[in-house]
């Protein structure tokens, strides 16, 4: 499994990368070596090795890996799975339909302005 993500410098990327690792080193799984890799995974190392998940850190990149696994010859999900984050509406609408985590940002906004309200207010 791969984690493909935008720029490393945005703390929404940071999080959602450290997630998958602490996953892995939970189940006693080799986190080192993915850790001290020189380069980030590209969609080439997806094409070349076929029969792979990728996770990809937003919705828009896991849909232009779609369209780059079409392009390729690759087949989504029988060789490549493809999940994306944040559950864009247009994820319903693609053949096939995109597997996206849903993040609930309208809630996450309220929880966290009332927990900024009642911390003000001690």
């Amino acid at each position: 499994m791969g984690a493909l993500c935008g720029s490393v410098d945005v703390d929404s990327v940071l999080g959602r990368r450290r997630s998958p690792r602490s996953v892995r080193a939970r189940r006693g799984r080799d986190v080192t070596q993915s850790a001290r890799r020189r380069r980030r995974p590209t969609m080439k190392d997806v094409a070349e090795h076929a029969r792979v998940s990728v996770i990809f850190m937003n919705d828009l990149m896991a849909i232009g890996a779609m369209e780059h696994c079409r392009e390729v010859g690759l087949r989504v999900p029988e060789d490549v799975s493809v999940v994306g984050f944040d559950d864009l509406p247009v994820s319903a609408l693609l053949t096939p339909r995109l597997t996206t985590v849903r993040q609930p940002a309208h809630d996450m906004g309220f929880r966290a302005a009332s927990a900024l309200f009642v911390k003000s207010r001690v």
